[in-house]
């Protein structure tokens, strides 16, 4: 599982947001369709090597109202067909809105007191109280990378709704765009940007600034000679929050040496501001939007009916 509902703050996480946490507790995190417990894996940044993930026991069932269980059996459907509605609201795919909520700072104790002292928050559920009695999981992703993952694995589902306040289009496929591949250009309007990370160049970095060199822009002779390039300001940020992006773009890389040919690529979703002066250059503020994927990118399938 990629996802899990955290018992102390009441709000889903991604696994690769414990990259930013100080202090992991295994014992507060629980199945984002039902209450059994499920615990962190590989998010030790200066360990695992692998991407963080959650796991459940295997004596221990889902409930029998729980979309989580439907999540395999979606992933595999969804590189050939579309997948309906219903069953993505199910597992809690493809979330229709981003909506950036403050931070929650609190930290939970480690062991099982803080994971009681939280029960009874956890979060409403979308469409809730249906006639049928399914339960319908939220459609508000926190970050961008919610978003970003399942553009990647439902292409024959990206004509499904999506709202996100100052950008362009109201849909996964109207919202999300990649940057040009030879040419850097002006663009009129603010999307969510789709584009390939330059896995061999040198991102650099300091206190001030994390800047990623990315594959597309000017090309000459077949080569890129002017680059796109996402410059991060993080100086507001915290070391642990600087800490999980370059942990994330270092992973990202490495994933990428060690499986090249294989048809998969460093990409890096982002939401930023284009340079007034330099058009090759965007800027990026808040560590919710940005985020890094490494896999294939299929293009969007025909949308059939549900």
């Amino acid at each position: 599982m990629d996802r899990a509902l955290d018992t102390l703050t009441g709000e889903e996480v991604d696994a690769e947001d414990l990259w930013d946490l100080e202090v992991v507790d295994p014992g507060r995190y629980e199945c984002h369709g039902c209450d059994i417990q499920v615990f962190p894996a590989s998010y030790r940044k200066d360990i695992n090597k692998k991407r963080p993930y959650f796991f459940k026991p295997k004596d221990v069932d889902h409930r029998p109202d729980c979309g989580a269980q439907d999540e395999d059996g979606c992933l595999q459907r969804a590189r050939s067909e579309r997948i309906p509605e219903e069953q993505l609201s199910r597992a809690g795919f493809m979330p229709n809105r981003l909506v950036l909520r403050a931070p929650r700072e609190a930290q939970a104790t480690p062991g099982d007191g803080g994971r009681e002292a939280a029960r009874g928050h956890r979060p409403a559920r979308g469409d809730a109280g249906e006639a049928d009695g399914t339960r319908r999981h939220a459609t508000t992703a926190n970050t961008l990378r919610r978003i970003a993952k399942d553009y990647a694995r439902f292409p024959y589902n990206r004509n499904s709704p999506l709202h996100i306040d100052g950008i362009a289009g109201r849909s996964y496929d109207q919202a999300i765009r990649r940057l040009k591949f030879d040419a850097v250009v002006r663009y009129a309007q603010a999307q969510v940007w789709l584009t390939q990370i330059a896995w061999s160049a040198r991102h650099e970095d300091d206190a001030e600034r994390f800047e990623i060199v990315l594959s597309v822009g000017d090309r000459e002779a077949g080569r890129v000679v002017r680059p796109y390039r996402i410059r991060v300001h993080w100086a507001a940020w915290s070391a642990r929050a600087r800490n999980a992006l370059r942990t994330e773009v270092e992973v990202l890389v490495q994933e990428h040496k060690a499986h090249r040919g294989s048809g998969k690529a460093a990409w890096v979703f982002f939401i930023g501001e284009q340079d007034a002066q330099e058009p090759e250059l965007f800027h990026v503020r808040d560590q919710r939007l940005i985020c890094t994927l490494y896999g294939e990118m299929p293009a969007s399938g025909k949308p059939g009916k549900d």
